[in-house]
């Protein structure tokens, strides 16, 4: 798991996108449309999350200006799995994901990035 890699000091002088490229392996800056706006504490369950469930994750939405997503700490993601990489349901993913306890709030909503596919996940 790669929660307790950093210390407090490390994590107050990483870059978001040094985190993402030496701690999070199962991602890549550019799946991120604005990687130099997340938090550490995001980009680490997000790869705790993917290590935990071995599921792929795609993210569809990260930062935003507005909403939870501004505070670096929130995104919206679709889950497939790794063997046969079939799309999981919105459903399907929350209790994959829930049962964690890595995430403050998970959000289904029928009208989201991928319509009954797609989780919102915030820490």
């Amino acid at each position: 798991m790669v929660v307790d890699k950093l210390s407090i000091k490390d994590r107050e002088v990483i870059t978001p996108l040094e985190y993402i490229r030496d701690f999070a392996p199962n991602f890549n800056p550019s799946e991120f449309k604005r990687p130099e706006k997340l938090r550490i504490e995001g980009i680490e369950a997000l790869q705790t999350t993917r290590t935990l469930t071995g599921l792929i994750m795609l993210i569809n939405s990260d930062f935003r200006d507005t909403g939870r997503h501004s505070s670096g700490m929130a995104f919206d993601v679709t889950f497939r799995d790794s063997v046969t990489k079939r799309t999981l349901t919105a459903l399907e993913a929350f209790l994959e994901v829930e049962k964690l306890g890595i995430w403050k709030a998970i959000g289904l909503y029928p009208q989201h990035s991928v319509p009954g596919q797609s989780l919102h996940l915030d820490t």
